[in-house]
């Protein structure tokens, strides 16, 4: 089950329990033997996002070439682009569109990088089924696509993974991407074992964590930076950054 941010002290996010006699009203959680009241933690889904093509842009530059990944909302399609030192353009649809037909609205948060043998990955939201996505090729069509984190939470249940993805590579070309968990409100981690295989870790679980992650790599570790979100009494954010070392190779 996802958590519930709640009005305690101090303010928390927390699983519900069911041990409260009598039960809360439907603006309190159960908590503990407790009826605290529900206070609401922000949540990524993409209403708020505007309509068109380039949203969330993500950058990477390499030997003089400039690397782009963004969002075209208007089709639900994650994009990308390469502008060479000499100045020429390629853009490609990566996902979302195959031969013309509509294959999903993915895209969303898209994080790209380049690895040091010059193969491209771009890590993104698959918004429609609530899934994080990974692109890798030497150039931007004929790559691979593979699902890093379903999202699988139990038996009919599916959290909404892969907002706010930072991708990196290590020396050694292993992909590392950090994200959140926008029903949990978690920060997870996960690292490519092998084409299609990722190990996945959450990071960081107790409150509402994994806001706007973004990830550096370091001595073969990754160093992770998300927000999380506080509660004042009167509702008002007091937020906190977090800082996470984790082992890349």
């Amino acid at each position: 089950t996802g958590k519930t941010c709640v009005n305690d002290s101090p303010p928390r996010c927390v699983a519900p329990t069911s041990d409260c006699n009598p039960g809360c009203s439907n603006s309190q959680a159960c908590v503990s033997g407790r009826c605290i009241a529900k206070v609401n933690a922000p949540l990524p889904p993409l209403d708020d996002v505007p309509w068109g093509v380039g949203v969330m842009p993500s950058l990477a530059h390499v030997q003089g070439a400039y690397y782009l990944s963004y969002y075209d909302r208007n089709k639900g399609n994650l994009k990308a682009a390469i502008r060479q030192p000499d100045g020429t353009k390629t853009i490609a649809i990566i996902d979302g569109e195959k031969n013309g037909l509509d294959t999903g609205d993915v895209g969303a948060f898209s994080s790209i990088a380049v690895d040091s043998g010059g193969r491209i990955g771009i890590a993104y939201s698959d918004v429609a089924r609530r899934e994080l996505r990974f692109y890798s090729g030497r150039e931007l069509t004929g790559g691979t696509i593979e699902t890093v984190d379903t999202g699988l939470a139990g038996p009919g249940l599916k959290d909404f993974v892969g907002a706010d993805a930072s991708l990196a590579f290590t020396a050694q070309g292993i992909p590392l991407i950090a994200y959140h968990d926008s029903t949990q409100n978690d920060l997870r981690y996960a690292r490519r074992i092998s084409q299609g295989s990722w190990s996945i870790d959450t990071v960081l679980s107790q409150g509402a964590h994994g806001f706007f992650a973004d990830m550096a790599i370091d001595n073969g570790s990754a160093h992770i930076v998300s927000l999380q979100f506080n509660f004042t009494p009167l509702n008002l954010p007091a937020n906190t950054l977090h800082l996470t070392k984790k082992p890349g190779n």
